[in-house]
């Protein structure tokens, strides 16, 4: 699925941070302004955005920390301090500043943090950074940014349903199975393509989003990936020997992020593959305002028209005559291929498969094998 959002950030000197980069295809992740006098001139990812408060990288006088300890409130950080002599590190969500100290608040309890002494700050839980350039003199303070992306985890199956009025009208409803695997969509406006442009490198993930890893604080109870992981550092431990992976403080877990989203083609077990449309013919229909989340399924209606049909009969004898309802696609869209349900007075024609159908073309469907 290709997926867009957008919304309203703010910027403190032209940067902004995010919680992480989706698992886009290669080549397709696009972070982008909608403002035509702003430009996204670098995208970083790491493990989250780090102050120095050493004079260089950001001052180290007390009022410029307690500013920039101001604009992280409600996040969760982790800081290097100094307290009688030895260098200590502290990790919570960050819930006061005060005159003389920070508060960090964790699942056990509180503890506060001296200003004086507070020597580097890592932001965790948002290790994606984004810089907006702009041509005025002081750097824009909030911007909308928009993002674009191709993933795995999402699709969609057509299915017809062909009710029969007269001797020369049917109707005609198309309904799509959403299959979502990927992300929650929130008022999301969903369009189901006919046609699919040619993507090469679906198989490969943009460079920036391999091997995410998100710090954020550990809970009482680690969870059983995370008691998991513990284990096998102690057994690693044992055998004498050390790696960087034992850098992490305390209180502090890194948590991999999914590479990509659930397996579709598992959740639609062995559903026949069905042809479609060529990257040329090229159909969306759009369905507004869809809450489903992941793991979820639906099937939306996407529409509903009343067609012409006619009659054709075949013989090859020795074979039976084949009855075959014609139809004539008069409609504004292209029909995708899909199974079908044909009905007539509550009473079921057929069942098989209706071919993709361009606008002002016909298709064939089977009706019953008629006895000569």
């Amino acid at each position: 699925g290709f997926f867009t959002r957008e919304g309203e950030v703010g910027l403190r000197d032209g940067w902004c941070v995010t919680r992480q980069v989706p698992p886009a295809a290669f080549g397709t992740l696009a972070i982008y302004s909608l403002n035509k006098d702003h430009l996204v001139d670098i995208v970083g990812s790491g493990p989250g955005e780090i102050v120095d408060f050493d004079g260089k990288d950001a001052p180290k006088d007390m009022a410029y920390k307690r500013s920039r300890l101001e604009a992280s409130k409600n996040l969760k950080v982790q800081l290097t301090y100094k307290h009688k002599g030895t260098t200590r590190t502290a990790a919570g969500k960050l819930v006061s500043v005060g005159p003389e100290f920070v508060v960090l608040e964790t699942q056990d309890n509180n503890f506060a943090v001296p200003v004086e002494g507070i020597s580097r700050m890592q932001v965790l839980d948002l290790p994606v950074r984004v810089h907006i350039s702009s041509e005025t003199k002081n750097p824009p303070k909030k911007t909308e940014l928009g993002m674009a992306y191709l993933r795995k985890g999402i699709t969609w199956i057509p299915e017809y349903t062909l009710k029969v009025l007269d001797e020369t009208t049917a109707e005609l409803t198309l309904r799509g199975s959403l299959v979502n695997e990927a992300e929650d969509l929130i008022h999301c406006d969903v369009h189901f393509v006919v046609g699919v442009p040619h993507f090469l490198h679906t198989d490969y993930m943009a460079p920036i989003a391999v091997g995410q890893a998100i710090r954020t604080i550990g809970s009482a109870v680690a969870p059983q990936q995370i008691r998991s992981q513990i284990m096998n550092r102690a057994a690693i431990v044992s055998n004498d020997i050390r790696a960087n992976q034992f850098g992490l403080p305390p209180g502090v877990v890194e948590k991999k992020v999914s590479d990509e989203g659930g397996n579709v083609y598992k959740v639609l077990g062995r559903l026949p593959e069905m042809g479609g449309a060529a990257a040329t013919d090229y159909t969306v229909y759009t369905k507004e305002d869809i809450n489903l989340r992941r793991g979820e399924k639906a099937i939306v209606t996407l529409f509903v028209k009343k067609i012409k049909y006619s009659h054709v009969y075949r013989w090859s004898p020795p074979e039976r005559m084949k009855h075959m309802l014609v139809l004539h696609n008069g409609t504004d869209t292209a029909w995708t291929t899909g199974p079908y349900l044909a009905v007539s007075r509550g009473r079921p024609l057929s069942e098989d498969l209706l071919k993709y159908t361009p606008k002002g073309g016909n298709c064939e469907i089977p009706v019953t094998a008629a006895v000569n």
